[in-house]
């Protein structure tokens, strides 16, 4: 009687890596986007040219997964101008930011105005990842 080959088990992380929707590689297309929209900024909020406390903000929620990763949709604001400005912050005041990007950034606002984002996500995580540019393999 022959006895049957017993397979490897996977491990958790190759179980992820194999999962073209996991998040781990959802996390690394994250951190990649965010890391060109710093570039694109030059670390500096758009708003006040602040190098402190920055953080890239999604114009289009990035629940929209059709529009997530595309740098065009980011902002690089500091914390103030992100969250907590009444002035003008696209949380609490929305019209205030609509107002200073169509004067300040009028290209990034017509961009804006011609899309059409959809909640469905049409690419893998593992597909926006190399497109990004993510290098996805383990690293040593």
């Amino acid at each position: 009687m022959e006895k049957k080959k017993k397979r490897k088990k996977k491990s958790k992380l190759q179980k992820k890596l194999d999962n073209p929707n996991s998040p781990l590689y959802r996390r690394r297309a994250d951190k990649f986007w965010r890391e060109l929209v710093f570039v694109k900024y030059k670390g500096r909020c758009a708003i006040c040219g602040a190098e402190l406390y920055v953080q890239a903000h999604h114009l289009i929620p990035r629940e929209m997964y059709s529009h997530r990763y595309i740098v065009e949709n980011g902002i690089l604001l500091c914390a103030k101008h992100h969250r907590f400005s009444f002035e003008l912050s696209p949380h609490k005041s929305p019209i205030a930011f609509a107002k200073w990007m169509i004067t300040h950034q009028s290209e990034q606002w017509c961009w804006l105005l011609k899309q059409e984002p959809a909640r469905h996500n049409t690419a893998t995580f593992q597909d926006i990842s190399r497109r990004l540019g993510v290098e996805c393999a383990l690293e040593g």
